[in-house]
């Protein structure tokens, strides 16, 4: 089993057919379909059925598609880290970022990032933590910024912050009576939460005897956000997620009372991994702004 084989095997999946697939390889059918013979008959298994129209993956199949997904990713990671090597102040930055943390990103990092290394370019992956923790594991990406909390094991950590909890909503649907709001005047509220906090704020309403009206879970923050300043609801999220209402005057954040969680913002890079010098610079330029 090669790559050759491999990226003949994604495509072929990725195109639905091995017709189409010869067509964007630019190769005939005939010399890729014994590819796949080859490959099958060395994995002692069947990848997938033909179909009129459309091949259907087996069990087999569906493993090394993603297994395949990943290592050709590596593969052009590898590439570029070598062509890097040979460039200055060039070449392309792999890394993830929760969305809570996208604009802190943006102006604490690339911004300053970019006024020196202009022709730096960049593959942004943006999910939750744990995603970004599967890409960092299988050498998608190099480097991180995420929250807490997560598993610390094999990574090297750099704190950056801390981020109280906030509630956001549209002024004309709801007020606080203080500065600071209180669980107390959530309780009927629509909430709309941040899923990955979930299960932690809705102990601490259990812990106040306070039963949530849970609207909305969602998996992004700048979702929660985005239908708070909507009027759907009021959403329950890190201080940092508040920039992406800044110049909205209809809406408004306020802090709580009660004694929410605080979440870390974190840069995490594999421990003994290859750390390119780009990334590097923009991991320094990212902790000198805070």
């Amino acid at each position: 089993m090669d790559l050759r084989q491999l990226h003949y095997f994604v495509t072929i999946v990725d195109e639905g057919n091995i017709s189409k697939a010869a067509k964007q390889l630019n190769i005939s059918q005939p010399p890729l379909s014994h590819a796949i013979k080859m490959l099958e008959e060395e994995l002692e298994t069947t990848l997938f059925f033909r179909g009129q129209r459309k091949i259907t993956l087996t069990e087999s199949g569906k493993i090394l598609y993603s297994k395949a997904q990943h290592l050709l990713e590596l593969q052009k990671q590898t590439t570029k880290e070598i062509q890097d090597l040979k460039k200055s102040g060039k070449g392309t930055i792999a890394f993830g970022c929760v969305s809570s943390a996208h604009m802190v990103l943006l102006e604490k990092g690339i911004l300053p990032f970019y006024q020196k290394n202009p022709k730096i370019t960049y593959e942004l992956y943006e999910k939750n933590t744990y995603e970004l923790i599967e890409l960092l594991n299988a050498n998608i990406i190099e480097f991180a910024l995420i929250r807490t909390p997560f598993s610390e094991a094999n990574f090297q950590i750099h704190y950056l912050n801390e981020d109280a909890m906030v509630a956001i909503y549209q002024k004309e649907k709801f007020s606080f009576k203080g500065k600071n709001g209180t669980l107390a005047e959530l309780k009927d509220q629509p909430l709309i939460l941040y899923r990955r906090f979930y299960s932690i704020i809705a102990s601490v309403f259990d812990q106040n005897m306070i039963q949530p009206n849970i609207y909305c879970q969602c998996d992004d923050a700048r979702t929660a956000v985005l239908w708070a300043s909507q009027g759907l609801g009021i959403a329950i999220v890190p201080f940092s997620a508040t920039s992406y209402i800044q110049g909205n005057e209809n809406v408004a954040f306020s802090y709580l009372k009660e004694s929410f969680f605080v979440s870390k913002m974190a840069i995490i890079h594999k421990k003994n991994q290859y750390l390119s010098l780009n990334a590097q610079a923009l991991i320094a330029t990212i902790k000198s702004h805070f």
